[in-house]
């Protein structure tokens, strides 16, 4: 049986940042009234972004990337490899994670009701077959777009409206280097069992300057709103780009992820605290 500690080991509660902190910004955003931005609701929602919609994403994962796992020295220590006897106790507890929500879809409006819908496509969709975006090189890297997908939900959930298109390209561009960065230590591992990324068809170097086009291409279009701040933004991220062009081993490739999630959970939280002060 899977204890509730391994499951929230399994959830990755480090990474939890990555769809709740997108949530909290189109919520800030959208709110009419920034004084009910603790309404019930909107809240109610956000629960669901925590511990039961990480358990769907990396739950699946975990499951079907197991032969890809198990060769994956990224796995042994900061990560874990699920025994494959545990995989079917691991399928019940992401539908019973879930299923709690299932039943509030049916008062949501239409848009934010199809963005939800768009953000479960896409977690099962990148994991799971027929689609399993995740072997499906390029495809892997722009269907990340659903850690964005939380913010679209709770902006058109507070103010019935769409987000702004370069909201939109900036997110989806921002994404897709996220991706691209992070399967850059998994490339041996990914060739040796077979699958087919982003990462493995450039190689290190390739990647580095798609992920670099990319996260240039997210601050113009973010730049609209932001300003400099978003070219400030560009530069963090590049240098980290830097960082992956310089590593000359496994090790020193795992220094740089390992930095990512504070990088990006720094960036979120200015965003978040810039995006307060701008609606107060």
């Amino acid at each position: 049986m899977l204890s509730f500690s391994r499951i929230l080991q399994i959830s990755r509660p480090r990474f939890w940042i990555y769809v709740t902190g997108p949530f909290l910004l189109g919520l800030i955003a959208g709110t009419p009234d920034i004084g009910r931005l603790g309404d019930p609701w909107p809240l109610f929602w956000l629960v669901a972004f925590t511990l039961p919609f990480n358990l769907l994403i990396y739950g699946l994962n975990d499951i079907a990337d197991y032969e890809t796992d198990r060769l994956n020295p990224k796995k042994q220590g900061y990560e874990q490899v699920l025994d494959k006897e545990q995989h079917r106790r691991l399928f019940i507890a992401v539908t019973t994670a879930v299923i709690p929500w299932a039943g509030a879809l049916f008062w949501l409006p239409t848009t934010p009701l199809l963005f939800l819908g768009l953000f479960f496509f896409l977690s099962i969709g990148y994991s799971l077959p027929p689609l399993r975006f995740k072997a499906r090189p390029f495809f892997d890297s722009f269907s990340n777009v659903l850690y964005a997908v939380p913010g679209f939900f709770a902006y058109a959930l507070t103010s019935g409206t769409l987000p702004a298109t370069s909201v939109v390209i900036a997110s989806a561009a921002w994404c897709a280097a996220m991706h691209a960065y992070s399967a850059v230590p998994d490339i041996e591992s990914d060739r040796a069992a077979g699958t087919p990324t982003v990462a493995t068809v450039l190689g290190k170097s390739g990647t580095t300057v798609f992920c670099a086009i990319l996260w240039s291409a997210a601050a113009l279009a973010a730049s609209a709103t932001l300003g400099m701040w978003a070219l400030l933004g560009a530069a963090v991220y590049l240098t980290m780009c830097g960082g992956y062009a310089l590593a000359t081993s496994h090790d020193s490739l795992m220094r740089w992820y390992r930095v990512f999630p504070l990088v990006n959970t720094v960036t979120g939280a200015l965003l978040t605290v810039g995006l307060l002060q701008w609606r107060l």
